[in-house]
């Protein structure tokens, strides 16, 4: 038996000195540049482009071996320009030797630096990476094998490499740039780091990704962080990481948008039939600020299934927080919550959103929606339900002051129902309903342009009562009361007359009254207006380029008739407004006492204004008027 022992030894022995040999042998020897040619023809055949070491190879066997490469250069594909597809400054890949001798890969350290990727879609809708994931022209694509051939590969294979395990690989300063010539669009992602924790199979592998994106048309610049647990098993079909985190700094945008983002999730997917799963979702963006100086935060939690061949997104149980604030509306903070289902199917181009809620304090809205042709040509259809509320103590409770009216007790009921469509850039409300204390309102209302709003409608009221909206008397009286001289000097001395402070006239608002984009009808049952009541009444209105008309006929007026036309012309420095009304067969005694409040004189007669003025505020306005009045009345007594 000793015998036996010192035979193996001898044996071990003589086979440890003759790989030594070997190995020294072959580091003396060897030169690694001699493999440039080779490793280029073996490219050269894969892909069929140009491979170009323009640095020194470097090798080493003892005690470890070691491969390093610099300067490489990957051409471009045919018709893509001169222009390599990428390049790598520097690469380096350490393995343990005596592992080898078990058939066990131990990578000690794999390190890239310098990496420089072009990605490019020509006007024709070519890329320049198609062609990789082809054979080179004269060479077929080989067959994929069988499950019998895979099964008698297997053990083969199994003992060809029995394991491997890589300790990290570190990626440093890369850079990707993608340009769409076609689209107009171009995105550099700079600073590319990447390191991964130790690689084994059957366990997983923490990663950690950070880069700075610059994307142009429109602007938009980030950096971006990512960091997760990822695990593949064993039969190389399932992807899973866990937790993952991408945090997102930094973002700006040419439109004076800024914000900053984290998404926490849990990555599920199939590889084999290209199907996954974020579950749970969150999603958190803050420090969300405007170019106006409006400011919010919001929260997205979600389940999100997807189907990459298919094409189609499932968003679950998702529910989203908004906190917005508004510099125009101090102290003010508007807190909402929604939650809704949205399903996408990107080969249908259809869009779906089922059971949308959404809360802000007592305000409750629900509804759906339906987009079809999304990629092309959208078109979105729905439902919108505002159930009713107390307007007013909602304005209070969202810190928002509600308008000072000569009714305290309105705004109080307030409800809205309406299908609507979006298409062409165009909102259409078709079977409106809507409540405003006593008033109900019905009809259609269309936004002609989201770019620059213009509204066109037709609705039908049943009964309003303006002067309930109106300022209160005490208000409006101090809009136009004198200004107070200052009180006498306490002291008895006499003090020349001071002239009174006046307070700056308004000005018309002309850049907002040429702006304006108005085209409809409005029809209201019963109508009351400066204590003056009658109806039903018909009113047209059309705005446009700074023109301004308001044609009004009020069928029962007092026994009679009303008719005018309201005209403002903003279109130069100057306003222009005029005023012409015409009562035809008025009962005077009802008429005044609505009028003035006491009545002296009866009898059916009538009367007629043709008033004209001009001027940028009122006080020119009331200066500059001039015109006809005239009235007359038969069968009367005073």
């Amino acid at each position: 038996m000793a015998k036996l022992f010192r035979i193996l030894g001898i044996s071990a022995g003589a086979l440890l000195l003759l790989v030594l040999a070997g190995v020294i042998v072959l580091w003396l020897a060897v030169d690694p540049n001699a493999f440039k040619d080779p490793i280029t023809s073996r490219v050269k055949q894969a892909t069929g482009r140009d491979l170009h070491i323009a640095g020194d190879l470097g090798l080493s066997v003892f005690p470890r071996l070691e491969l390093e490469l610099n300067a490489l250069e990957l051409g471009n594909a045919p018709g893509f320009g001169s222009e390599p597809f990428a390049t790598v400054e520097h690469a380096r890949l350490r393995a343990e030797l005596i592992p080898l001798l078990r058939r066990q890969l131990v990578v000690g350290e794999v390190r890239i630096q310098g990496v420089n990727v072009h990605l490019l879609r020509n006007e024709a809708g070519e890329n320049n990476w198609q062609d990789l994931a082809q054979p080179p022209p004269g060479r077929a694509a080989p067959d994929a094998p069988d499950a019998q051939t895979r099964e008698q590969a297997a053990p083969n294979g199994a003992r060809a490499l029995a394991s491997f395990f890589v300790s990290g690989i570190e990626l440093v300063d890369g850079q990707l740039r993608w340009e769409d010539r076609r689209a107009g669009q171009r995105l550099h992602v700079r600073h590319l780091e990447l390191s991964t924790g130790a690689i084994t199979p059957g366990r997983p592998v923490a990663l950690q990704l950070t880069f700075a994106i610059h994307h142009q048309a429109p602007a938009v610049t980030a950096r971006i962080e990512m960091t997760g647990s990822w695990a593949l098993d064993e039969s190389g079909e399932t992807l899973r990481a866990e937790p993952l985190e991408i945090q997102l700094s930094d973002l700006k945008t040419d439109r004076g948008l800024s914000a900053a983002a984290a998404l926490q999730t849990s990555l599920d997917l199939d590889l084999g039939n290209a199907t996954g799963s974020l579950d749970p979702c969150h999603l958190r963006l803050e420090n969300l600020e405007t170019a106006d100086g409006r400011a919010g935060e919001l929260g997205l939690d979600a389940r999100l299934a997807v189907d990459l061949g298919a094409r189609q997104y499932r968003f679950e149980s998702m529910e989203l927080r908004l906190n917005g604030r508004d510099p125009r509306l101090p102290g003010t903070e508007l807190a909402a919550t929604g939650t809704a289902g949205v399903h996408i199917d990107l080969a249908e181009q259809t869009l779906d959103v089922e059971d949308l809620r959404v809360r802000a304090g007592d305000l409750r809205i629900s509804g759906e929606a339906r987009g079809s042709q999304v990629l092309d040509t959208p078109k979105y259809r729905g439902q919108l339900v505002v159930a009713e509320l107390d307007l007013r103590r909602w304005m209070e409770q969202q810190g928002l002051q509600a308008p000072a009216t000569a009714d305290s007790a309105t705004l109080q009921r307030f409800s809205l129902s309406t299908p609507w469509q979006l298409a062409d850039g165009q909102v259409s409300l078709d079977g409106l309903r809507l409540r405003l204390d006593d008033t109900q309102v019905k009809g259609a209302l269309r936004l002609v342009s989201l770019t620059r709003p213009g509204f066109r409608f037709a609705l039908q009221l049943d009964r309003l009562d303006v002067d309930r909206y109106l300022p209160p008397r005490s208000i409006a009286a101090s809009e136009h009361r004198p200004p107070t001289q200052p009180a006498a000097p306490s002291d008895g001395a006499t003090r020349p007359p001071q002239p009174a402070e006046e307070s700056p006239p308004t000005p018309a608002p002309l850049a907002w009254l040429r702006t304006l984009d108005l085209e409809g009808q409005l029809a209201v049952g019963e109508l009351k207006l400066g204590g003056l009541k009658g109806g039903p009444a018909q009113l047209e209105i059309q705005a446009k380029g700074g023109q301004i008309n308001l044609n009004h006929h009020v069928k029962r007026f007092y026994g009679g008739t009303l008719d005018g036309e309201l005209s403002l012309d903003a279109r130069g420095q100057e306003p222009r407004l005029r005023l012409v009304e015409r009562a035809r067969r008025i009962q005077a005694d009802p008429f005044l006492r609505d009028l003035t409040g006491k009545s002296r004189l009866t009898g059916t007669g009538g009367f007629g204004a043709d008033l004209r003025a001009a001027g940028r505020t009122q006080s020119a306005l009331t200066r500059s008027l001039e015109g006809q009045l005239d009235f007359r009345f038969s069968n009367g007594t005073f």
